[in-house]
């Protein structure tokens, strides 16, 4: 019987997963972020260069009457 209650908190043990650390977290969120960053970075500069593209070409003018 006890050899039974022993393997089952063995498995029961050996289930269970470590957290992560805060440095780990932190390193893994700050590595999320900086992607995120770049993606919006890289999304607004293309549509600035349109709009200044939009600017040279008279695109964005009212016709005149």
């Amino acid at each position: 019987m006890l050899r039974y209650a022993i393997l089952g908190a063995l498995i029961a043990l050996s289930g269970c997963q470590r957290e992560p650390t805060f440095d780990e977290a932190f390193k893994a969120n700050e590595a999320d972020l900086a992607s995120k960053a770049a993606a919006i970075d890289a999304e607004l500069d293309a549509a600035q260069s349109d709009a200044a593209m939009a600017e040279e070409t008279g695109a964005g003018e009212a016709p005149a009457d």
